[in-house]
């Protein structure tokens, strides 16, 4: 079993790349669920946050920027609230970061299952429902689209 995910940002978390994506199913905020089959057959961009840590803000704005400027047909972007953040709290943050991909609540299982070990971090999945990269912290919009790029080539 997996460590509980931190508050800060370790080293060595994530799911292995090559890794099949555990299944999973959360509520959205404001409505809905997001669940493993919403990641079928797409490359996937899925955000783990916490509202209290500073870090999730740019990790949400560069995540927000890069969906942006790829196509969304070939591209899914996710959030994943864990920690304290209930709906309201996650409804907030959303808001606050001009966030307009789904966001779930209650990611804490999720996140222990995917190995996530610190807040922010972000997981790309390939369309074959494989783990492509696991990118702790906040990444840049470069490093991003590059993880991206290779998910969408297959890897």
């Amino acid at each position: 079993k997996p460590a509980a995910p931190s508050d800060q940002t370790a080293a060595a978390g994530g799911l292995a790349v090559g890794t099949i994506v555990p299944k999973f199913e959360l509520k959205v905020a404001g409505g809905g669920n997001f669940a493993s089959s919403d990641i079928a057959g797409t490359v996937s961009v899925i955000g783990f946050w916490k509202t209290r840590i500073s870090a999730s803000n740019a990790m949400g704005r560069v995540m927000q920027a890069v969906a942006a400027q790829v196509d969304a047909k070939k591209v899914k972007f996710f959030g994943v609230a864990c920690g304290d953040a209930d709906e309201p709290a996650a409804q907030k943050w959303i808001a606050d970061n001009k966030i307009s991909f789904r966001s779930a609540i209650g990611g804490d299982a999720m996140a222990q299952s995917f190995n996530v070990r610190g807040f922010p971090s972000v997981l790309i999945v390939n369309a074959e429902g494989k783990v492509s990269a696991f990118l702790e912290s906040s990444p840049t919009d470069v490093d991003l689209k590059a993880a991206i790029e290779n998910a969408i080539s297959g890897n």
